[in-house]
Protein backbone atom coordinates (compact mmCIF):
# COMPACT_ATOMS: atom_id res chain seq x y z
CA UNK A 1 0.00 0.00 0.00
CA UNK A 2 1.13 3.27 -1.08
CA UNK A 3 0.19 6.19 1.71
CA UNK A 4 2.25 9.07 -0.19
CA UNK A 5 -0.67 8.99 -2.40
CA UNK A 6 -3.27 9.04 0.03
CA UNK A 7 -1.67 11.66 2.01
CA UNK A 8 -0.45 13.61 -1.43
CA UNK A 9 -4.59 13.94 -2.59
CA UNK A 10 -5.70 15.27 1.15
CA UNK A 11 -2.69 17.41 1.42
CA UNK A 12 -3.82 18.64 -2.48
CA UNK A 13 -7.42 19.12 -0.98
CA UNK A 14 -6.83 21.18 1.90
CA UNK A 15 -4.51 23.79 -0.35
CA UNK A 16 -7.42 23.86 -2.90
CA UNK A 17 -9.57 24.74 -0.22
CA UNK A 18 -8.05 26.84 1.51
CA UNK A 19 -6.75 28.92 -1.99
CA UNK A 20 -10.98 28.62 -2.23
CA UNK A 21 -12.48 28.78 0.63
CA UNK A 22 -15.49 31.30 0.43
CA UNK A 23 -16.30 29.48 -3.52
CA UNK A 24 -16.13 26.74 -1.74
CA UNK A 25 -18.34 26.93 1.43
CA UNK A 26 -21.45 28.60 -1.19
CA UNK A 27 -21.44 25.99 -3.32
CA UNK A 28 -21.69 23.08 -0.47
CA UNK A 29 -23.88 25.42 1.49
CA UNK A 30 -26.56 25.16 -1.32
CA UNK A 31 -25.75 21.54 -2.22
CA UNK A 32 -26.42 21.05 1.80
CA UNK A 33 -29.35 23.01 2.02
CA UNK A 34 -31.14 21.41 -1.18
CA UNK A 35 -30.02 18.04 0.37
CA UNK A 36 -32.02 18.77 3.87
CA UNK A 37 -35.02 20.33 1.39
CA UNK A 38 -35.26 17.22 -0.68
CA UNK A 39 -35.21 14.99 2.40
CA UNK A 40 -38.91 15.96 3.55
CA UNK A 41 -40.37 14.22 -0.17
CA UNK A 42 -40.08 10.84 -0.57
CA UNK A 43 -37.98 10.13 -3.76
CA UNK A 44 -37.31 13.08 -4.28
CA UNK A 45 -33.35 12.81 -3.32
CA UNK A 46 -33.11 10.61 -5.59
CA UNK A 47 -33.96 12.26 -8.42
CA UNK A 48 -32.19 15.56 -7.19
CA UNK A 49 -29.22 14.76 -5.47
CA UNK A 50 -27.17 12.68 -8.09
CA UNK A 51 -27.39 15.31 -10.57
CA UNK A 52 -26.19 18.39 -7.87
CA UNK A 53 -23.27 15.84 -6.97
CA UNK A 54 -22.74 15.71 -10.78
CA UNK A 55 -22.40 19.13 -11.04
CA UNK A 56 -20.15 19.96 -8.17
CA UNK A 57 -17.84 17.37 -9.29
CA UNK A 58 -18.20 18.88 -12.49
CA UNK A 59 -17.57 22.75 -10.91
CA UNK A 60 -14.65 21.26 -9.01
CA UNK A 61 -12.62 19.56 -12.09
CA UNK A 62 -13.41 22.65 -13.94
CA UNK A 63 -11.63 24.82 -11.28
CA UNK A 64 -8.63 22.44 -11.31
CA UNK A 65 -8.13 23.40 -14.85
CA UNK A 66 -8.52 27.33 -14.48
CA UNK A 67 -11.75 27.86 -14.62
CA UNK A 68 -13.28 29.99 -11.71
CA UNK A 69 -16.12 28.92 -9.92
CA UNK A 70 -19.31 29.59 -10.37
CA UNK A 71 -22.57 28.68 -9.00
CA UNK A 72 -25.50 29.19 -12.37
CA UNK A 73 -23.14 25.93 -13.43
CA UNK A 74 -25.32 24.01 -10.16
CA UNK A 75 -27.30 22.54 -13.09
CA UNK A 76 -24.68 20.78 -15.40
CA UNK A 77 -24.72 17.61 -13.99
CA UNK A 78 -28.58 16.87 -14.78
CA UNK A 79 -26.78 16.31 -18.17
CA UNK A 80 -25.98 13.17 -17.16
CA UNK A 81 -29.39 12.47 -14.97
CA UNK A 82 -29.77 9.12 -15.74
CA UNK A 83 -26.11 8.03 -15.61
CA UNK A 84 -25.80 9.83 -12.42
CA UNK A 85 -29.70 8.34 -10.57
CA UNK A 86 -28.60 4.59 -11.50
CA UNK A 87 -25.09 4.28 -10.50
CA UNK A 88 -26.50 5.96 -7.60
CA UNK A 89 -28.96 2.99 -7.26
CA UNK A 90 -27.04 0.82 -7.70
CA UNK A 91 -23.86 1.33 -5.75
CA UNK A 92 -26.08 2.57 -2.71
CA UNK A 93 -28.42 -0.79 -2.71
CA UNK A 94 -24.49 -2.80 -2.70
CA UNK A 95 -23.17 -0.60 -0.06
CA UNK A 96 -26.15 -1.17 2.07
CA UNK A 97 -26.06 -4.44 1.70
CA UNK A 98 -22.46 -5.24 1.98
CA UNK A 99 -22.98 -3.08 5.49
CA UNK A 100 -25.91 -5.24 6.48
CA UNK A 101 -23.45 -8.67 6.52
CA UNK A 102 -20.63 -6.44 8.31
CA UNK A 103 -19.03 -3.05 7.73
CA UNK A 104 -16.06 -3.96 5.90
CA UNK A 105 -17.40 -5.43 2.35
CA UNK A 106 -20.13 -2.11 2.74
CA UNK A 107 -16.45 0.04 2.98
CA UNK A 108 -14.85 -2.07 0.32
CA UNK A 109 -17.57 -1.98 -2.05
CA UNK A 110 -17.91 2.01 -1.70
CA UNK A 111 -14.32 2.15 -2.67
CA UNK A 112 -14.38 -0.31 -5.55
CA UNK A 113 -17.07 2.48 -7.02
CA UNK A 114 -15.51 5.79 -5.55
CA UNK A 115 -14.67 6.80 -9.33
CA UNK A 116 -17.56 6.33 -10.91
CA UNK A 117 -19.42 9.79 -10.46
CA UNK A 118 -16.12 11.58 -11.91
CA UNK A 119 -15.97 9.39 -14.92
CA UNK A 120 -19.49 9.75 -15.86
CA UNK A 121 -19.21 13.49 -16.05
CA UNK A 122 -15.60 13.99 -17.50
CA UNK A 123 -15.54 11.34 -19.20
CA UNK A 124 -19.29 11.18 -20.19
CA UNK A 125 -19.39 7.50 -19.37
CA UNK A 126 -22.87 5.55 -19.01
CA UNK A 127 -23.25 4.23 -15.66
CA UNK A 128 -22.70 0.46 -16.22
CA UNK A 129 -18.99 1.30 -17.83
CA UNK A 130 -18.50 3.81 -15.38
CA UNK A 131 -18.92 1.45 -12.72
CA UNK A 132 -16.13 -0.87 -14.12
CA UNK A 133 -13.56 1.12 -15.13
CA UNK A 134 -13.50 2.69 -11.31
CA UNK A 135 -13.26 -1.23 -10.38
CA UNK A 136 -10.91 -2.38 -12.44
CA UNK A 137 -8.98 0.95 -11.00
CA UNK A 138 -9.36 0.07 -7.68
CA UNK A 139 -8.33 -3.60 -7.58
CA UNK A 140 -5.10 -2.60 -9.24
CA UNK A 141 -4.45 -1.54 -5.33
CA UNK A 142 -7.87 -2.55 -3.34
CA UNK A 143 -5.99 -1.74 0.20
CA UNK A 144 -4.77 1.40 -0.79
CA UNK A 145 -7.92 2.57 -2.32
CA UNK A 146 -10.11 1.12 0.97
CA UNK A 147 -7.92 2.79 2.99
CA UNK A 148 -8.76 6.10 1.05
CA UNK A 149 -12.18 5.94 0.24
CA UNK A 150 -12.55 5.32 3.92
CA UNK A 151 -10.54 8.37 5.02
CA UNK A 152 -13.04 10.43 2.75
CA UNK A 153 -16.38 8.88 4.83
CA UNK A 154 -14.50 9.23 7.97
CA UNK A 155 -14.23 12.79 7.24
CA UNK A 156 -17.27 13.65 6.27
CA UNK A 157 -18.70 12.21 9.07
CA UNK A 158 -16.30 13.88 11.54
CA UNK A 159 -18.11 16.92 9.42
CA UNK A 160 -21.27 15.62 10.48
CA UNK A 161 -20.79 15.42 13.96
CA UNK A 162 -20.00 18.86 14.54
CA UNK A 163 -23.70 19.97 14.11
CA UNK A 164 -23.48 19.43 10.58
CA UNK A 165 -21.48 23.01 9.85
CA UNK A 166 -18.59 21.19 9.75
CA UNK A 167 -19.64 19.64 6.35
CA UNK A 168 -18.97 22.94 4.92
CA UNK A 169 -15.17 21.99 5.30
CA UNK A 170 -14.80 18.20 5.23
CA UNK A 171 -16.56 17.38 2.62
CA UNK A 172 -15.29 19.92 -0.02
CA UNK A 173 -11.68 18.54 1.36
CA UNK A 174 -13.14 15.14 1.08
CA UNK A 175 -14.85 15.63 -2.30
CA UNK A 176 -11.60 17.68 -4.37
CA UNK A 177 -9.60 14.67 -2.47
CA UNK A 178 -11.41 11.85 -4.65
CA UNK A 179 -11.08 14.69 -7.43
CA UNK A 180 -7.20 14.92 -7.41
CA UNK A 181 -7.04 11.01 -6.94
CA UNK A 182 -9.09 10.14 -9.93
CA UNK A 183 -7.16 13.25 -12.20
CA UNK A 184 -3.75 11.17 -10.96
CA UNK A 185 -5.40 7.82 -11.87
CA UNK A 186 -7.05 8.30 -14.97
CA UNK A 187 -4.79 10.52 -16.45
CA UNK A 188 -7.22 10.84 -19.43
CA UNK A 189 -7.38 13.72 -21.71
CA UNK A 190 -10.56 12.78 -23.08
CA UNK A 191 -12.77 15.30 -20.93
CA UNK A 192 -16.42 16.42 -21.53
CA UNK A 193 -17.65 20.00 -22.78
CA UNK A 194 -18.84 20.66 -19.43
CA UNK A 195 -15.07 19.94 -17.77
CA UNK A 196 -13.15 21.93 -20.02
CA UNK A 197 -11.31 25.33 -20.59
CA UNK A 198 -13.46 26.16 -23.21
CA UNK A 199 -16.95 26.36 -21.61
Amino acid sequence: MNMNHIEKWLKSAWEFFRANTLNLVAMYAVYLLIAVVTQKLPLLPLIVMPGLFGSVVIITLRKMRGTEIDLKNMTLGYDYFLPLVFSSVLVGVMVLAGFIFLIIPGLFIAALYVFTVPLIVDQEMDFWPAMEASRKKVMESPIEYLVFSTMLIALIFLGALLFGVGLLVTMPIAVSALIFAYVEVFKSDEASPHTTLSQ
